[in-house]
């Protein structure tokens, strides 16, 4: 309403003041600025529109890939917090009416393209095969196995396969690693110690492969050990150096896997047990595997409560051995 003027209620109207001033003339003239307000309205409208339209055709016209961030050369740097710019052809696309700036969008380091991680956003590449040795380095290593061990294993293998013998006739080789340490020496010496404490032999393996590559042998691989429930009377078993620190199995085989000497070291001397025993690939398992395997046997009942070396990382070894000659 335009300033000045004011409607008076009829209750508070001045008896003396004329009704054609009263009422008629500020009713007259609220009328005209009412009119005079649209008018205005409408011119300020058609303004907007135009120039909504020129802004999106300048957009529009910009020379950027589609799909891409509206980052021009040109546009000023972004500054911590600004909102991402308006990819063209993406769902999210304000209406073409709609006045529109692009927005410099602050490039984000995990999600940049990089060569050796593919595009933004993508799984990241497997690993390349590692470097296996031509020969693998295997160093004796030999722990105490006199004849009192040898009867030991014998009758252990009796009350758990059926068969008195401590002789090993190799089907299997099983995958572990140590869990409680790196130092190759430390679980070594564990082993050599034959342990008596739960009724049973001691644990052993035949190799311990330490972090850089050495392979140390226990005990021959014609002798019996006691590494796998089920699978000790036809089973080498390689133990792994490789401390979980309290992480997961599958965050400890992540480790070998990306330690070049120890995992290419692994593959060959594996390859040399395979080629001397004829053992296929699909014979290579892991102790968090063997409970399923088709030669799992014990007479006691007992089973597997270990998880090192699950499926997922003895395919992936599986696929290491494949690849290599």
């Amino acid at each position: 309403m335009p300033r000045g003027t004011h409607l008076i209620p009829s209750g508070m109207r001045d008896r003396t003041t004329p009704y054609h001033e009263g009422v008629i003339r500020p009713r007259l003239v609220a009328v005209v600025g009412l009119l005079g307000a649209l008018a205005t309205a409408a011119a300020c409208g058609t303004a907007l529109s135009a120039a909504g339209r020129g802004s999106t055709a300048a957009l529009s016209a910009h020379p950027w890939p589609t799909g891409s961030a509206l980052t021009a050369p040109s546009a000023p740097a972004s500054s911590p917090g600004s909102s991402p710019g308006w990819a063209p052809g993406s769902s999210d696309a304000p209406p073409p009416s709609t006045p529109m700036v692009a927005v410099p969008r602050e490039e984000a380091p995990a999600t940049q393209a990089d060569p050796t991680h593919g595009a933004p956003g993508a799984p990241a590449p497997a690993p390349a095969a590692p470097a296996v040795p031509a020969v693998a380095n295997v160093v004796p290593a030999w722990i105490p196995y006199p004849d009192a061990r040898k009867q030991q294993m014998a009758d252990y293998a009796l009350a758990r396969y059926g068969t008195w013998t401590w002789q090993l006739h190799p089907q299997v080789i099983v995958l572990h690693f140590t869990a409680t340490s790196d130092d190759p020496w430390s679980v070594i010496n564990y082993f050599g110690s034959n342990d008596l404490s739960d009724g049973a032999p001691g644990v052993c393996a035949h190799f311990v492969l330490g972090q850089d590559g050495t392979a140390y042998q226990l005990v021959p691989t014609d002798v019996m050990c006691r590494h796998t429930i089920g699978l000790n009377h036809v089973a080498i078993g390689i133990e792994v150096a490789q401390s979980t620190y309290g992480n997961s199995s599958a965050w400890a085989e992540d480790q070998i896997f990306n330690r070049p000497a120890q995992i290419g070291a692994l593959v060959r001397l594996v390859k040399d047990l395979q080629a001397q025993y004829g053992i296929p690939t699909d014979r290579v398992i892991g102790h968090g595997t063997a409970n399923d395997d088709p030669q799992f046997l014990d007479l006691t009942g007992r089973r597997n409560d270990h998880t090192d070396w699950g499926w997922p990382s003895v395919d992936r070894f599986r696929g290491l051995l494949a690849a290599t000659p």
